[in-house]
């Protein structure tokens, strides 16, 4: 997987939503990537660019914080010498700060201006490049930003792109992909990890088949299917019976306190399990051959795949402009079932679309 793809695994965005004051700043860079602290002019009214503005402590703090966050970053060939003051440091925003972005963007502010701007400024985004620029034209799309019609698949492509970011979200969120140095999990068994869940393993039968289906493929253990498998709860131990050999001892030794599940044979060590602790039950596990990062694309391209057909079709539909009082009313086709009201001065925006 190469550096691009992987930024779509590593967004990293806060669990707590930044206040307002952060937010703005934040997207001021949309607008004005490389902006310093001492381009800000801060007022009782929001902040704006000056490029003669005495710089604001407030400012560059604020700055630092969604550094930290890692929502911006320093503008690459930026060298920080000794005597540079924090105010003097050039900020865009970074991966995850776009990202961030287009899942909190305010809905009283222009999303197609915020789209024009991205696309303009951070041309070479993961998302972008993924999910955009084989659907239309990036160059013809900037050229005609006045045109009405132009805007209105400025807010289709945020649209797009903000159900692309819910669903990368839950999909990082979510406990699908399990994963150890770097590959995917599939659990064989569920194990208690205290004596509060004990009773309730013990009253409910060992699930083995997995178990058996794993040893039979990764040691050819042919006879592993009539074999007896035996569990002991308070010992932290199952052992398996050869029909073949009666004197043989297989026995898989879990170690609670040390997180460790071993497979032996006649007391040497012939495989390990990944063991994960759940709470009141650990599961046992093996390590696929396939990687978390692959895994994660293939789901989230499956679950982007109807978002990207309604997109395209939306798109490349031809709409009309007409002129209803002192609104623009653009219109697509029914089978697109979209539709963007937007009045003269471009300010306010109703939007009734099939994924909203």
């Amino acid at each position: 997987m190469n550096d691009s793809i992987q930024e779509l695994f590593n967004f990293s965005i806060p669990s707590k939503p930044i206040d307002v004051k952060h937010l703005e700043l934040l997207l001021s860079l949309v607008e004005h990537p490389e902006i310093t602290a001492i381009k800000i002019y801060k007022s009782e009214d929001g902040i704006s660019i000056n490029k003669t503005a005495n710089y604001s402590n407030i400012i560059s703090r604020r700055f630092r914080k969604l550094y930290k966050l890692k929502l911006v970053e320093k503008m690459p060939g930026f060298k920080s010498r000794e005597h540079d003051v924090t105010e003097c440091i050039p900020y865009k925003l970074s991966p995850s700060g776009i990202f961030y972005i287009l899942l909190n963007y305010p809905h009283n502010t222009s999303r197609e201006r915020l789209i024009f701007y991205l696309l303009r400024n951070y041309p070479s985004y993961i998302l972008f490049t993924q999910f955009i620029y084989p659907i239309i034209n990036l160059r013809r799309l900037l050229a005609e930003a006045n045109n009405k019609i132009t805007t209105y698949k400025l807010l289709l492509v945020y649209i797009y792109l903000k159900h692309i970011c819910k669903e990368i979200q839950n999909l990082v969120s979510s406990k699908i992909i399990h994963h150890a140095e770097g590959y995917i999990l599939t659990k064989l068994f569920d194990w208690p990890c205290n004596s509060e869940s004990l009773p309730s393993s013990k009253s409910t039968p060992f699930g083995d088949e997995k178990l058996r289906e794993y040893l039979k493929s990764k040691f050819n253990w042919t006879w592993i299917d009539k074999s007896r498998i035996e569990f002991n709860y308070d010992e932290n131990y199952i052992d398996i019976y050869n029909p073949n050999k009666i004197d043989e001892l297989i026995r898989l030794l879990i170690t609670v306190r040390e997180n460790k599940a071993i497979l032996t044979m006649n007391d040497k060590n012939i495989d390990e399990f990944v063991f994960i602790n759940n709470g009141l039950h650990s599961s046992i596990n093996v390590k696929t051959g396939e990687k978390k990062e692959n895994l994660f694309l293939h789901i989230l391209y499956r679950k982007c795949n109807w978002h990207k057909n309604a997109f395209q079709k939306s798109i490349t539909s031809n709409p009309t402009v007409s002129m209803i009082d002192s609104q623009v009313h653009v219109h697509v086709s029914r089978s697109v079932k979209a539709l963007k009201i937007m009045d003269a001065k471009g300010d306010m925006t109703k939007v009734s679309y099939r994924f909203l």
